[in-house]
């Protein structure tokens, strides 16, 4: 359900938070600007695409993946985007139930 997606992500972001927390912006332009949030939350925009993937109308929210700087905005556009978990699409080659003769082959 989008409720168990969110509370999983959730838990995610919890972890790189946890993880980031001794992170240091380098000399770079690029993320000088940046908190520990902002990094946590950069690192893990892969992660939040695989999240979204399938469900109908998850396009917008990875639009503005490049544009979160916080757990709670990355949670707020998920929150989102898991109202219409339940017309996601199953992920390419996934089966409810297996055949046991098919995969238990002795």
């Amino acid at each position: 359900t989008g409720a168990e997606r969110l509370a999983i992500v959730r838990r995610h972001l919890d972890l790189a938070l946890d993880l980031n927390k001794d992170w240091k912006p380098k000399g770079s332009r690029r993320n000088k600007g940046w908190t520990m949030e902002t990094h946590a939350v950069a690192r893990l925009r892969g992660m939040l695409v695989a999240y979204t993937n399938g469900i109908p109308g998850a396009t917008d929210f990875r639009r503005s993946l490049n544009d979160l700087e916080t757990v709670e905005a990355a949670l707020a556009g998920l929150s989102r985007v898991f109202e219409r978990a339940h017309e996601a699409q199953p992920p390419r080659g996934y089966r409810e139930e297996l055949d046991c003769e098919e995969t238990c082959a002795a």
